[in-house]
């Protein structure tokens, strides 16, 4: 298999920093801000151990990732390691579909968060809210990974 880059046309828009602050933020958005409450009412007294092995796993996750991407670097990431690892170009497919569904489950955990956290401050209709959340994070998704870190990280 040759690297995608050249293969599909595809060129590095987004550096290491960039991604960093575009997965940190993921985690963070999701995991810390958003469902904090849900987690303590949950663990108790045991909320700082949850953390800790969420934290964890999600280091020992960055490190997974980081090995696949020098071993594989292209631009598929875990898609065509997969697909490598295996010889099986479905089980690639299965694990972007497996992506895909794991990153829409934490859109909508974020997406929900923010909405509830507006409606404190502001009188929204929560519907409405979460439209124009879900369409402004889709304009932004359109436009291109390399924008939508740059959202994240607040400058170029």
């Amino acid at each position: 298999m040759a690297d995608s880059t050249t293969e599909k046309g595809l060129r590095r828009e987004v550096g290491l920093l960039q991604l960093t602050f575009y997965g940190t933020g993921t985690i963070l958005g999701a995991g810390i801000f958003v469902v904090i409450g849900d987690v303590l009412g949950e663990a108790c007294t045991l909320a700082p151990a949850s953390y800790l092995l969420a934290a964890v796993v999600a280091v020992t996750t960055a490190f997974r990732y980081a090995e696949m991407a020098a071993r594989v670097p292209t631009a598929g990431g875990p898609t065509d390691y997969v697909e490598r690892a295996f010889g099986q170009r479905w089980l690639g497919s299965l694990t972007g579909w497996a992506l895909l569904v794991a990153n829409v489950v934490s859109a909508a955990t974020i997406t929900t968060g923010f909405v509830d956290y507006l409606s404190s401050f502001v009188n929204v209709t929560h519907w409405l809210a979460t439209g124009l959340v879900v369409l402004a994070v889709v304009c932004v998704a359109a436009a291109g990974m390399k924008e939508s870190a740059w959202l994240r990280r607040g400058r170029r």
